[in-house]
């Protein structure tokens, strides 16, 4: 009689992506989350929300499907739901995505986007530039948006620069922002950055 030896298999826990939309750099973080749970042995489930009620009810839906953990990448940008509320007060694992949200205290994954915007400013000043302008949408809360306007002005401080108003712009249209960030532009997103900031007849240097 020949015998069996089993392996015993370790039970697979199940864990949940919930993303509010797919682009390049959500399809990173969807392959880098896949990742790290296959080696830790999970299967991981992904949700795509169309709204913030759907967001409240797909989180519902998890919570009740005894799902182990949440990685969450919200709709809101200033303010968590009620639900993101209620599953932290509950001690529910839930991570938030690319926000922090100043009226609750729950974990999160985000950019250093203070620093962030202090080396970029730091590298243009190093190249030799000194009028250096800054585009941001309206901040309306948003924390990564003030944290990167923060690095910008510490930056230009910390080399004894002037902050020239001349050069911001802090109410650009979402519209607007996309297509600077768009691919493919190329000279003609750097023309219309240059007309923002552009004063009288001398034309900023632009440093690539």
């Amino acid at each position: 009689m020949l015998e069996k030896t089993i392996e015993e298999k370790k039970p697979i826990r199940r864990i949940a992506l919930v993303i509010p939309n797919m682009d390049d750099y959500i399809g990173r973080i969807i392959a880098s989350v896949k990742k790290q749970a296959r080696e830790a042995n999970c299967h991981l489930i992904i949700r795509m929300t169309s709204d913030k009620e759907d967001e409240s009810v797909c989180l519902q839906e998890l919570y009740d499907a005894q799902v182990e953990g949440i990685f969450l990448y919200p709709r809101g940008s200033t303010q968590c739901s009620e639900k993101v509320l209620e599953l932290s007060l509950l001690n529910y694992p839930l991570v938030i995505i690319d926000r922090i949200f100043r009226e609750v205290q729950i974990d999160c994954v985000y950019h250093d986007h203070y620093h962030g915007a202090y080396k970029i400013t730091q590298y243009l000043i190093e190249k030799g530039h000194q009028e250096i302008g800054y585009l941001s949408m309206s901040f309306d809360g948003v924390t990564s948006r003030e944290d990167r306007y923060r690095g910008y002005l510490q930056a230009m401080l910390n080399h004894d620069l002037p902050v020239n108003k001349r050069n911001i712009c802090l109410n650009c249209s979402d519209d607007y922002m996309h297509q600077l960030n768009a691919p493919k532009l190329g000279q003609a997103a750097v023309q219309r950055m240059t007309t923002i900031v552009e004063r009288g007849s001398v034309r900023p240097n632009v440093t690539k």
